[in-house]
């Protein structure tokens, strides 16, 4: 898959290394951040809603959970994509790259023409 280019960063979607611009140092996805983005950045352009983000990201039984389980592993999501914004410096509003499309939905926004 290679190496993405965003507004401030560089990403290896196979290792999940991170290159900030502008800065000697690099960080790394874990494995759960580095699979939410890869999933994103495939269906790039896209809607991709929550329910499919469990689903393919956490392997969630979507099924078999309680209204309360599906409120705490909904903010899991929130959670996980909170991070990936803030470690790809896309944490300022409004959103470049992940963005939240409409309720319960996130879409991914490659690098655009400035």
């Amino acid at each position: 898959m290679g190496r993405l280019r965003l507004h401030s960063c560089e990403v290896d979607l196979e290792t999940g290394w991170i290159w900030i611009e502008n800065e000697q140092s690099r960080s790394r996805l874990n494995e759960v951040l580095l699979n939410l983005f890869n999933l994103l950045v495939r269906r790039a352009g896209g809607d991709v809603s929550h329910d499919e983000l469990r689903q393919t990201v956490w392997n969630d039984r979507l099924d078999m959970e309680t209204h309360s389980d599906r409120k705490q592993k909904m903010r899991k999501v929130y959670i996980a994509v909170t991070r990936l914004r803030r470690a790809i410096r896309d944490d300022v509003r409004p959103y470049r790259h992940v963005v939240s499309s409409h309720v319960g939905y996130y879409r991914f926004e490659p690098l655009g023409e400035e």
